[in-house]
């Protein structure tokens, strides 16, 4: 968990998306203001959230990848997949 490292008021909790071999591929997080959710309710509550999320990710895509007799490596560098979000930037 970052509780306030990067911005006063800001916390966030991310967690790895593996490949089979136990490789990170990707990454699921969350940032929060710290008025609307103690770092208690986040170590609780919300990081098993983000923790379960990123397990179903990794779930599915290794069976994707089974599905399609390539490694994940293969199926994340041939799509190039960015499933980033940026709130602020300009459209």
């Amino acid at each position: 968990m970052n509780d306030e490292e990067l911005a006063l008021g800001n916390r966030a909790v991310a967690t790895p998306v593996l490949n089979g071999q136990g490789y990170a591929v990707a990454a699921v997080g969350v940032a929060l203001q710290t008025i609307q959710f103690s770092r208690e309710e986040i170590e609780k509550r919300i990081s098993k959230s983000v923790i379960a999320c990123a397990r179903n990710i990794s779930d599915d895509l290794q069976m994707l990848a089974m599905s399609m007799d390539v490694s994940m490596d293969h199926f994340v560098n041939q799509n190039k997949v960015n499933w980033s979000f940026n709130s602020n930037a300009s459209r």
